[in-house]
């Protein structure tokens, strides 16, 4: 990572402090820039406000899909989560809120069957 980004959508060339400042928003042209769950939540909710649900379902490989371990523990060391989904509950403005969000980071955001379960379990 360097000190300066290029917009992806405009290719404004933008100091990489100002991007984080901006909450990964381009100045110029609004273009969102991709974030990580963990880092959304963390501008999203209240500050330390964010507390994670069932981190340890975890997912298998029911049907051997060749290559899906390696891949598996690729996407856990790319984005620090066990799963595409982080969920649990945290407070907006002091009001409390069940919270879930998937990150595309960890194999493409795939909604298996443990996501599927995150999602049930924050509605439920």
């Amino acid at each position: 990572h360097g000190l300066w980004t290029k917009c992806t959508n405009c290719s404004e060339i933008v100091y990489n402090k100002s991007l984080e400042d901006n909450l990964k928003v381009c100045p110029k042209c609004g273009f969102h820039f991709y974030l990580r769950a963990r880092k959304r939540i963390e501008i999203t909710l209240d500050k330390d406000s964010f507390i994670e649900y069932d981190s340890k379902i975890n997912s298998y490989n029911p049907l051997n899909f060749p290559g899906y371990e390696e891949k598996l523990s690729k996407s856990e060391k790319a984005t620090g989560l066990d799963e595409a989904a982080l969920i649990g509950e945290g407070k907006i403005g002091g009001r409390s809120i069940a919270v879930g969000v998937t990150d595309f980071g960890f194999m493409g955001g795939s909604m298996g069957s443990v996501v599927g379960e995150k999602i049930t379990l924050t509605i439920e």
